[in-house]
């Protein structure tokens, strides 16, 4: 895919802008980011980023779930569905394989996307941030694997790059991204990525509505970056925009639709390769009912669940519902639990 085409990918697949959605995706299920993607919508958003995977945690399960999230908020928002992972370098126990099974992650999520579209191109965002700080040998890693192909890699990370280590990341890291997201966080950031990313790079700028990294004014960032031609603007995060929707409706509305006509519903077309994700065999479920002053510690060991936090994991809805239905704000990650609360396992 030459430089042209894929700029023009990149910016179809954002369209405008973009609601970076964070951990508070680790949990939530498919109806419960068509929600978010609603709420998005309404705010002036055309793409929702939800984070999907963290290093080589799947949040989104299996390929199978990964494909019905982002049918189900295409067909029921008409929003883009932008999926993306944190990128970790490597723990000393793993070594640099850690980086290319991250990496394998990120293309399976690729593969998922690219299979439900009518040119079967895919995409996939990755958040790249101190871990690899004046590592270029990790980057090195990182690029091999995720050397552009057809499919469409969105990267996210510091809006000053010099200042972070990233000199001699940048020249590597082009070889394999098609479109950078600079963290312009506030108004130095945004001076600094204006004048330390290289010219000839595809640019969509991000802002934060928070003044969490000094003075910031990200409606006037959106502005400015849409002037340079670094837009669609994506913004972080979603608790914070939905808090606000009058900032957010001017940073929406300060960029223009890159494609306004409506675009054809994804159509399955079967790719040649065959991911090597597989989808699990699902099990008959069975229910355990809390018996009072148990503990989910306990309750795993009788089941034969060998680790309670998978219990907790997938009963999270329920025992955070079933803790705010008895006074309490959470179940304090899954301490508190009550007498006939409903398991499945």
């Amino acid at each position: 895919m030459d430089a042209a085409t894929s700029r023009d990918h990149a910016t179809r697949i954002a369209r405008k802008a973009v609601l970076f959605a964070g951990n508070e995706c680790q949990h939530m299920t498919t109806n419960q980011l068509v929600d978010m993607a609603l709420r998005a919508r309404d705010l002036g958003y055309t793409a929702l980023a939800p984070k999907r995977a963290n290093g080589t945690d799947l949040w989104f399960g299996n390929y199978a779930n990964l494909q019905l999230e982002h049918k189900a908020v295409w067909s029921r928002t008409g929003l883009q569905y932008i999926p993306w992972s944190y990128i970790y370098t490597q723990p000393p126990q793993y070594g640099l394989g850690f980086i290319q099974a991250q990496c394998q992650v990120l293309i399976w999520m690729q593969w998922a996307i690219g299979e439900l579209q009518p040119d079967n191109i895919g995409w996939v965002g990755a958040d790249q941030e101190a871990e690899f700080n004046n590592r270029p040998d990790c980057m090195q890693v990182f690029a091999n694997c995720m050397a552009p192909g057809n499919d469409i890699l969105f990267v996210t990370t510091w809006g000053d790059p010099v200042e972070q280590g990233w000199g001699a990341n940048l020249p590597i890291l082009e070889g394999a991204v098609n479109c950078i997201v600079p963290q312009d966080y506030n108004n130095w950031l945004k001076w600094a990525s204006d004048h330390e990313y290289p010219k000839g790079l595809d640019i969509q700028t991000g802002v934060d509505m928070r003044p969490e990294f000094g003075p910031n004014n990200p409606v006037q960032i959106a502005i400015d970056a849409h002037n340079e031609g670094r837009t669609p603007v994506w913004v972080w995060e979603a608790s914070t925009s939905f808090a606000d929707p009058t900032t957010t409706h001017q940073i929406t509305n300060s960029v223009p639709d890159a494609t306004p006509t409506a675009t054809p519903s994804p159509a399955p077309v079967q790719q040649q390769a065959t991911p090597p994700l597989p989808t699990p065999t699902p099990t008959p479920e069975r229910i355990y009912v809390v018996e009072g002053n148990e503990y989910l510690s306990e309750i795993a060991p009788k089941l034969g669940i060998p680790d309670w936090h998978t219990l907790y994991d997938r009963n999270f809805e329920a025992i955070e519902a079933d803790a705010r239905a008895h006074g309490y704000a959470n179940s304090e990650g899954g301490a508190l639990i009550f007498q006939g609360l409903k398991l499945v396992y």
